[in-house]
């Protein structure tokens, strides 16, 4: 989940084009979570079917125990995944150097070399 959140999140800043539509699509993505969460709470209470109660409370008490090599992988990802970030705004800045860059803003035109 926390993978496709980052997924679908970068997805959303690269395709918004101003920023009022960037905060409606967060906030849906938000109330979409909040769905997700209320829903499993009341199958976790026992409001829908007593086996779906069950199975949420075999999910809610589940624990992962990391091991040697799950720590590795995650320090793995998390380094792969900044040096992918960091070397992205590093083309963008070098492909960018010497250009104007015009942002609009409604009726505002801003310059910035």
């Amino acid at each position: 989940q926390g993978l496709l959140g980052l997924l679908v999140s970068s997805f959303v800043v690269i395709t918004s084009n101003d920023v009022l539509g960037l905060f409606a699509d967060f906030a849906a993505m938000f109330f979409v979570s909040n769905i997700d969460e209320m829903v499993f709470w009341l199958g976790h209470e026992g409001y829908f079917f007593l086996e779906l109660k069950e199975k949420a409370t075999e999910v809610k008490d589940l624990t992962f125990k990391p091991n040697e090599v799950g720590k590795l992988r995650q320090r793995v990802f998390v380094l792969i995944t900044l040096f992918a970030m960091v070397a992205s705004w590093a083309v963008i800045i070098y492909v960018k150097k010497g250009k104007d860059v015009v942002v609009w803003f409604d009726n505002y035109q801003s310059i910035y070399e």
